[in-house]
């Protein structure tokens, strides 16, 4: 039943439709009529085995959101100049961008290349990056894993308006160049960039960064005037001055903006490393871990919530909050619950 195939006739019985939604259909053809669905705002063809879209789709004009994910036989789109929202992660066979937005006016706000592992250039979304004045510019861009494009420097340089940069699992030593240039980029993801060995010259107005599974990360530097509002160095295994990063995050003062800081890290066992120690115990029905605070944290632990990925005994990781409240002791942990005891 996995490959019974759904045949798609025609859509022209449905002109009101503004939602559609064909998922995991084996679909092999779209018919050239879709253009009658005139009030179409939303279109989801997920996980069919169409090579080709018609032409036909550049005239739905409302069209705002397209979601190809895991389209896996697909090789080309048509132009799409009206899609705000595109979604072609995991189209592994598709090669190129080259005309999907046209040469005009466009109105792609928010664009996903995940796992697209054919894709080697952004050109066809470049090109409309640089044309005429007054159209909308792209604010959010997931390449994530998107192993075949090449130097990114020059091309992300045009995206002046990303506020959303998902460069995860590839396979760069440094970050690009240009995201520095990038003045109003807020979050960046990093995950799984094996390779990356240097984060430095972010632009400061990034607040939120993702670096989990940056397995060679070993420097790090931020301006002393850059504040973060969620840092993630989990499973960055050879990370040297993760003590310092910790304590800088914790001692800068809350802001109106986000209440609530978060840093992702993993516990050390070398109180030299961390200022930190720990110990495992197990009461009966739980899980429990012990975290002794040397004085020297505990002033800052109070300012901020300091999170750890932490391996339980089962082997599951879970994300436990570290400190939040100023007392000299120890602060125990369950995967549910926090308990404080004081040491006096």
């Amino acid at each position: 039943m996995d490959h019974v195939k759904f045949s798609c006739l025609s859509f022209a019985g449905f002109p009101c439709m503004v939602e559609v939604k064909l998922i995991n259909l084996n679909i092999e053809d779209i018919p050239d009529d879709i253009c009658q669905l005139e009030l179409l705002e939303t279109l989801d063809l997920s996980g069919n085995d169409f090579v080709y879209l018609p032409t036909s789709m550049r005239q739905l004009a409302m069209l705002e959101y397209l979601s190809l994910s895991n389209c896996r036989k697909l090789k080309a789109l048509p132009q799409l100049p009206q899609v705000g929202r595109l979604v072609l992660s995991g189209c592994v066979k598709l090669g190129s961008l080259m005309g999907i937005l046209g040469a005009g006016r466009n109105n792609l706000l928010e664009f996903c290349l995940e796992k697209c592992k054919s894709i080697g250039s952004l050109m066809g979304i470049l090109n409309v990056e640089k044309a005429a004045p007054g159209r909308k510019q792209l604010v959010e861009l997931c390449l994530e894993n998107c192993k075949s494009l090449g130097s990114l420097s020059e091309e992300l340089s045009h995206f002046t308006k990303l506020t959303y940069l998902d460069l995860s699992s590839l396979n760069f030593r440094k970050i690009p160049t240009s995201i520095r240039e990038l003045s109003v980029l807020r979050t960046l993801c990093l995950n799984n960039c094996k390779k990356i060995y240097s984060l430095k010259d972010l632009p400061g107005s990034v607040k939120y960064l993702y670096a989990h599974g940056c397995e060679s990360l070993d420097l790090v530097y931020f301006s002393s005037n850059h504040s973060f509002n969620h840092l993630d160095f989990s499973h960055c295994l050879v990370l040297h001055c993760i003590s310092d990063l910790v304590l800088k995050f914790m001692n800068e003062e809350y802001s109106q903006e986000a209440p609530f800081r978060l840093f992702c890290t993993r516990i050390f066992s070398s109180p030299s490393t961390f200022d930190i120690q720990t110990s495992l115990r197990e009461p009966a029905g739980s899980n429990y871990l012990r975290l002794k605070l040397t004085p020297s944290l505990w002033d800052s632990v109070s300012k901020s919530r300091l999170f750890a990925k932490i391996p339980s005994i089962s082997s599951i990781q879970r994300f436990l909050t570290v400190g939040t409240v100023k007392l000299a002791g120890y602060i125990g942990l369950t995967s549910n619950q926090i308990s404080i005891n004081h040491q006096r």
